[in-house]
Order: C-alpha cells, then structure tokens, then sequence
C-alpha cells in the first residue's frame, strides 16, 4: 500500500472487506465513495502528484471523485462497458482531473467478446460469449503497460481493479512475470464466477500473489 506494496487491501465479491492483519497497525485506512462503490484505501503518502488508475467504473465513481477532492490528485479510469461509457461522459462531477479511456484490462492488446448483463438496467458485463444472459459485444482491452506508457507513467501509486471475474487472467500474467508497478493495489475478486472445475484457482492466485511480496 502507501507505505509497503506488501499490506494490500482485497476486496471480496461479497462487499466484506479483507485486510491482512498487519495492515490494521499503520492506521490509515480511509473508506471513500458511496456505500455501492466505496472502497477502502490507505491515504499515506498520496499527494496530488500521486498517479490511480481506477480499471472498472460503472455508473458509480464515488470513489473517484472522493479520492480527487481529498488529495488534489488525478485518476485515470477505464471501462469498456457501454453503459459506464455513457455515464462518465455525462458525468460533470468528474471534473478535468478524471482522465477516462473506454477500454477493459486484460493480459494481451486486442478486442474481446463479453456477454452483457440479463437486466438491461444493469452494468457489468463478463467475459466471454456466455448463455443465460444478456447479447454479447466486442470491446477494446489492452494491457497496464500499454496504458502507462501511452500516460507516460513509470509506476503507479494506487490501482483499484473490479473487473467482473477478469481479474485471474490479468494477475496469472503478472505474477508469471513478477510484473507489479504499483505501490497499492486493490482488487474485488469475483470467485463465485469461477466454474466448479476452477475453484481452487482464487485460492492458487492468492498464494501466489502473497509470494511476490503481497502478502
């Protein structure tokens, strides 16, 4: 986090927040946003010269605008969802320090096919032509590098990532690469997503996730 890359905080599917217990002893710790799309972070060290990237929208930016207005810092968000794409494009509260491209994250640059949601009131879309749900799209991903070197940006501060289920894929690759250039890194995992025959791979990224140092 702010002070050592190696407290992260998780974010569980089911809102509950995970935090290693040494985390808890630096103290700061501050929930921004509504309480939809609030996360928690930790406020040492970030600066207006401070760099977040926020990968996966939606229609709530709470966060966003939270963390601009207590740090006088700017964030860089993504989404490809055409829903968030409408949204941060009428959204005047973000303001000129909200730098928003509509691309997903992913391992490799290219498009990709996601199913969007049953409910059309909905947001989040997931990977994949799935059945059960709502029509499929295409969409722009690329890659964390792609993105920092297109903003001309060497390592990030904080990077806040929800990605419906999307997640293991961008991780795998970067723990097969020790490929961390953040200082903070949040995540919300979407293991009930994963199929039966997949479980143990939340488990496995974990692990591994703490042998690189975020433990």
């Amino acid at each position: 986090l702010g002070i050592d890359k190696r407290y992260p905080s998780w974010k569980a599917e089911n809102l509950r927040l995970e935090h290693s217990a040494r985390l808890h002893r630096y103290r700061q710790l501050r929930f921004a946003g509504t309480d939809y799309g609030g996360w928690h972070y930790n406020a040492t060290g970030l600066s207006p010269r401070s760099v977040v990237y926020s990968v996966g929208l939606g229609t709530d930016t709470s966060w966003d605008e939270a963390i601009m207005a207590a740090h006088g810092l700017h964030v860089w968000g993504f989404d490809p969802t055409p829903k968030a794409i409408a949204y941060v494009r009428n959204n005047s509260r973000l303001g000129d320090r909200f730098h928003f491209t509509p691309e997903g994250l992913a391992a490799r640059e290219g498009k990709l096919t996601f199913t969007l949601p049953t409910n059309p009131e909905h947001v989040s879309m997931r990977a994949g032509k799935l059945s059960g749900m709502g029509g499929a799209v295409e969409v722009r991903v690329n890659t964390l590098e792609n993105w920092m070197a297109r903003n001309g940006h060497t390592r990030l501060d904080l990077l806040k990532i929800d990605i419906e289920g999307s997640e293991y894929d961008v991780l795998d690759d970067w723990i097969a690469r020790r490929a961390f250039p953040m200082d903070q890194l949040l995540i919300e995992f979407h293991q009930r997503f994963l199929p039966p025959a997949l479980k143990r791979r939340h488990r496995r990224v974990l692990d591994e996730l703490a042998s690189s140092g975020w433990d």
